[in-house]
């Protein structure tokens, strides 16, 4: 578990975050009236629909962690990965960027996989899942309505530059040493990494991650506005702004799970919406990610003690 004292990174990302959702909000309440038509008017079909679309582009994730792990020469059976991942996933809605890769990984090594090999196959899932984010945003820039924000674009080079360094640097010891800290622990001399040319078919690979992401996020925006007979959103303008919001969350490594950083970055990106409608997205879109989260991570629980129930009789 973290340490409970307050510091300096937990009240820096509890202020990030407050100002973020405080951004989101006001667009709300701004536009009040028409946001409770976009609210109430949503099609209940439609938003059932994003669940499924979000709960596998989380799996996608999982599965190709799986894959990062068979080229340290550790291939891991899908259940098993699945578990470790939807469970250890649930951290990152802990204040730090750290716990996420120590829940996937302390489950991978409780499954008996070496430390090197966890801890480095979660750290290089999580760069290149982000690296994609920002290729997708950069692969889909020219489509996008009426231009962007600069500071959009900034944003995503500057993300994939940081994460680029982060895959550059986690095999050394700078990383390990701020688990170390973290955890109080023991943590890998050095963190077991693919590298060259087998990293970049798995990169590439994580592409789709986002495809089913946004697309997740496409089907709210279109429920929310097909209840008030808005136009059906743009959908690869809106991947590409899906992109960029969850690289913005990312890279906000002190806020939880990129709560309010994620949203107002959507609503910033996302040019091609009515403001309201971007804020009712954003704002819905986490429900429907948290809820797959949850969804997800119970029911890998669930088949495991069906499993263990069925072997024990």
């Amino acid at each position: 578990m973290p340490p409970t004292r307050p510091t300096i990174s937990r009240l820096a990302g509890a202020a990030i975050a407050l100002g973020g959702l405080g951004f989101v909000i006001h667009i709300l309440w701004e536009n009040r009236t028409r946001a409770a038509e976009i609210f109430t008017g949503v099609d209940p079909l439609l938003l059932a629909a994003a669940l499924p679309l979000a709960i596998a582009g989380m799996g996608l994730v999982g599965l190709l962690w799986g894959r990062g792990l068979a080229l340290l020469g550790r291939p891991v059976h899908t259940g098993p990965l699945l578990r470790w991942y939807f469970v250890g996933q649930l951290g990152k809605y802990l204040p730090g960027g750290v716990w996420p890769v120590i829940g996937r990984a302390e489950l991978a090594v409780g499954g008996a996989v070496d430390r090197p090999q966890a801890y480095g196959s979660v750290t290089l899932s999580i760069v290149l899942t982000y690296l994609a984010a920002g290729l997708t945003f950069a692969l889909l820039l020219p489509l996008h309505p009426g231009g962007i924000d600069p500071l959009a674009v900034l944003l995503a080079v500057g993300g994939v530059a940081l994460v680029a360094l982060l895959l550059r640097t986690m095999a050394g010891g700078r990383a390990r040493e701020a688990l170390m800290r973290r955890i109080g622990g023991d943590v890998p001399t050095a963190f077991d990494v693919p590298t060259g040319r087998r990293v970049i078919p798995l990169l590439l690979a994580h592409l789709p991650v986002w495809v089913l992401v946004g697309t997740a996020q496409w089907v709210v925006a279109v429920a929310l506005a097909s209840g008030v007979g808005l136009p059906t959103p743009a959908y690869l303008p809106l991947l590409g702004a899906t992109a960029l919001s969850w690289l913005a969350g990312f890279l906000a490594i002190p806020v939880p799970g990129g709560i309010g950083v994620r949203e107002a970055v959507f609503v910033g990106a996302a040019t091609g919406l009515p403001p309201e409608l971007a804020a009712a997205t954003a704002f819905l879109s986490r429900l429907v990610f948290i809820a797959a989260d949850l969804t997800a991570a119970g029911s890998v629980l669930f088949l495991r003690r069906v499993e263990v129930t069925g072997t024990a009789s």
